[in-house]
């Protein structure tokens, strides 16, 4: 032992004392011999089995759409269709009276068949030169309107273009304030109509008072053939109206 060793021995011995000494001597050997483990060389074992999958992550954000790719060149034009076949016309014949056309008429030929196109019969009824009858046949009706103005008196005529085959009576010429006025007539001043051999006077507006319909005369009550005569009274303003009549053949 050098004198530095005893002198360090025997200082830790005066300062520690005895027991101090041998716990100190007890820790170097120890640690020496932890030191000396510690730098011996650890062989590695086997490894271990693999462990169980894990879970499924969750999925990932959408990426960025991509940019669109350049449209592609126009393709080849196709090649021209064959011709159609030809049409087939109509052929255009008289067809003479008979099952086929009453009143004669035309036949149609093709290739699908034949058809008819037929005149059609000559009209009856005709009489007065403008195409009109002679008179207004039984249970036709004409219709018209009539209007007025005036100071004191005020007379609205009726005219039938179509004349009656017999004039009519007071008993069947009708204005619309007339307590038998629905009777015989049952439509309005928009859509006039008449029961057969009557007059009916319908009023839209009237400022006077009705005096009566008379005939041409200008006093016995009904109406001519041609046509007839509205008179009203004028109150101190005067007088105005307006309305539509039928009558029935």
């Amino acid at each position: 032992m050098t004198n530095r060793a005893k002198s360090l021995f025997s200082s830790f011995n005066h300062r520690f004392g005895a027991p101090g000494l041998v716990a100190l001597l007890a820790l170097v050997l120890a640690l020496g011999s932890g030191g000396a483990y510690a730098a011996k060389k650890i062989k590695r074992g086997p490894a271990g089995p693999a462990g169980a999958q894990g879970p499924v992550g969750p999925q990932g954000p959408q990426g960025l759409q991509g940019v669109p790719g350049t449209a592609g060149a126009d393709g080849v034009d196709g090649e021209d269709g064959e011709d159609g076949a030809n049409g087939e016309g109509v052929t255009v014949a008289n067809e003479p009276p008979g099952a086929n056309c009453e009143n004669a008429g035309k036949r149609l030929n093709t290739s699908a068949g034949t058809d008819y196109v037929c005149n059609g019969l000559d009209g009856v009824g005709g009489g007065g030169g403008d195409g009109l009858p002679d008179v207004l046949p039984l249970n036709k009706t004409e219709t018209g309107t009539w209007a007025f103005s005036g100071a004191d008196q005020a007379i609205s005529p009726i005219s039938f273009t179509v004349p009656l085959a017999l004039a009519l009576d007071g008993t069947h010429v009708h204005y619309q304030s007339d307590g038998d006025f629905a009777t015989n007539c049952t439509g309005t001043v928009e859509a006039p109509t008449a029961a057969s051999g009557h007059l009916c006077v319908y009023e839209g507006l009237v400022s006077g008072g009705y005096q009566g319909i008379l005939k041409m005369d200008g006093g016995t009550p009904g109406a001519n053939t041609a046509g007839a005569l509205l008179i009203f009274a004028s109150p101190p303003a005067g007088i105005f109206g307006w309305g539509s009549w039928a009558v029935k053949g």
